[in-house]
Order: C-alpha cells, then structure tokens, then sequence
C-alpha cells in the first residue's frame, strides 16, 4: 500500500494476550485532512474508540496495547506510538488463536480493489457453531458497536479509508461506507506456531 503525502495516516493497532501468542495487528487508514489535533491526540483518541467500542466484542484474553499512527510518505513522514491497555470485556473460552472475526471494510468502489477487511483475534468459543457460523445476535450487537466505532471517527475528523496497491487505478484511498462483521469466522494460519 502506498500511503498518499498529505491528509492521510495509517494506523496499526497491536494486541498482546494468550490468545495471540505470537501477537497480532490490525491496519486501519485515515483521512485526518480536517483533523484538529496532533498524531498523538490521533493516536490516544483512536485507542479510546476502539478500546470502547471493539474490545467489548472480543474475550479478555486479547489486549489492545499499543497504537502507531503514521502519516506518508512511507520513507518519510512522521509517525507516533503510544501504549494501551484494553483488554476485551468478555470472559469465556475463546476459540483458537488462528481464529478471527472478519471484518469487512465497505467501499463504493467496485471489485477486488474496492474491498477490505480486519482480522480480529479474541473470537469466543460459545458463539460459533461448527459451522463457523456467528450466532444472529453477536452478528447485531458487533454491528451496533462497529457503526458507534465508525460514527465516533466521522464526528471527530478522522474518516476511516481504504488504501490501495494501484495507485494508477485509485492514486488516492477510498473513503469507507461502513464496517461490518461477516456471519462466518476466519482463520489466520501465522496466529500459530508452524
């Protein structure tokens, strides 16, 4: 991904815990173009929001602990960290570490390229059937909190986008609709050790 000069950053959201024992990250883009604060600000503000409203959705044995915010150009441009300490609110038996939530990044943009997703670690045992299939009310209630999550960043300036590999097709990131959680979970094969 190509992270454009200006109005732009991408963050990477870490997790520690015993459900990700060799870690794991999450890649999220912003628009900050009419974000008021500083990439710190950024950073601590993003934390808050996904700590509130993300972390609720997954078990205590995942923890958010840290957020890097870097603004483009890639080579160049400044950046920030800064430490976290979200667990996830629910404590019940998780599935494997190579299991996630799949969380789709949803564009206008048609085709491959106008997609995204996050992988989310935390995922609890009891609410996935054999099939791998979420029960209908985690499907609504992770929903509900995506939507706070996304409507929290749009209020606050910070928009969530998608960034892309051909810039020649979209030289620019595209500006999501929305988040939502798919009915089915996924499975992340490095999450283990091999």
């Amino acid at each position: 991904m190509v992270l454009p000069d200006d109005g732009y950053a991408r963050a990477t959201l870490g997790y520690v815990g015993t459900n990700v024992p060799r870690g794991a990250a999450n890649v999220l883009c912003f628009d900050i173009s009419s974000f008021a604060g500083t990439l710190t600000d950024l950073a601590n503000e993003l934390a808050d929001n996904w700590g509130d409203n993300i972390m609720p959705n997954l078990t205590n044995d995942v923890t958010l602990s840290s957020v890097l915010i870097k603004q483009g150009p890639d080579a160049t441009g400044p950046s920030v960290a800064v430490s976290a300490s979200r667990p996830g609110t629910i404590v019940a038996d998780s599935n494997a570490p190579s299991t996630s939530y799949l969380v789709h990044k949803n564009t206008p943009a048609g085709g491959h390229a106008g997609k995204g997703r996050v992988f989310l670690p935390g995922t609890r045992d009891s609410v996935v059937d054999d099939s791998g299939v979420l029960g209908s009310g985690t499907i609504t209630s992770f929903n509900a909190n995506l939507l706070i999550f996304f409507t929290r960043a749009v209020t606050n300036f910070y928009i969530p986008v998608l960034e892309h590999k051909d810039t020649a097709l979209f030289p620019t990131p595209t500006t999501m609709l929305s988040m939502t959680v798919d009915a089915t979970v996924a499975t992340q094969r490095r999450r283990l050790r091999r």
